[in-house]
């Protein structure tokens, strides 16, 4: 009985992770578009971007770099975190039928299927935090000539969660416009 208890929890962890992975890359696709109103060069770009078969995270990651104020480390840092975040998601929502070995799970140190180490909790929780703390420094930091923008995240700042102070900084250093 216990073993059954067990798969059912890894199960349900498994599922909620994909659904929170999910959201986050959602998220930051959303924030994305939203943002590319305030960006009209984003739409010569993406018309590249469509004819070269550009990936989305890559998209997402120079729309938000055109965007604000990054510092090149910061850019740097931001196309591998979104990503991951999309890697994720992706195994989410196109998993492969093909079989895999099983992996270590540390927590319970056996082998299981390998979603329920990918879709583990920590897994979901740092997929959250980066949406959150992306979209939280971006609309820190717009680019100071853009009169919309800078309007646009004064009125969003206060709907991003405030925790998100705490989290690392992964757009360090904006450079000047």
């Amino acid at each position: 009985m216990e073993g059954d208890l067990q798969a059912r929890l890894m199960s349900e962890e498994a599922r909620a992770g994909m659904v929170a992975i999910a959201a986050a890359a959602f998220a930051l696709d959303n924030f994305a578009d939203v943002i590319r109103e305030f960006a009209p060069y984003i739409d010569t770009a993406k018309a590249e971007w469509r004819k070269a078969g550009t990936a989305r995270h890559k998209q997402i990651s120079e729309t938000i770099r055109r965007t604000f104020k990054i510092s090149n480390k910061g850019a740097r840092t931001l196309r591998p975190i979104v990503g991951e975040v999309f890697r994720f998601r992706d195994w989410a929502v196109h998993p492969s039928g093909s079989f895999r070995q099983p992996l270590q799970h540390d927590l319970i140190d056996v082998g299981v299927e390998w979603r329920f180490v990918a879709f583990r909790a920590d897994n979901a929780v740092n997929a959250v935090r980066a949406a959150i703390s992306i979209v939280s420094q971006c609309i820190s930091s717009p680019r100071l000539n853009n009169e919309k923008l800078v309007e646009w995240c004064n009125g969003a700042k206060p709907r991003v969660d405030p925790r998100e102070e705490k989290a690392e900084t992964l757009l360090q250093n904006p450079r000047s416009d």
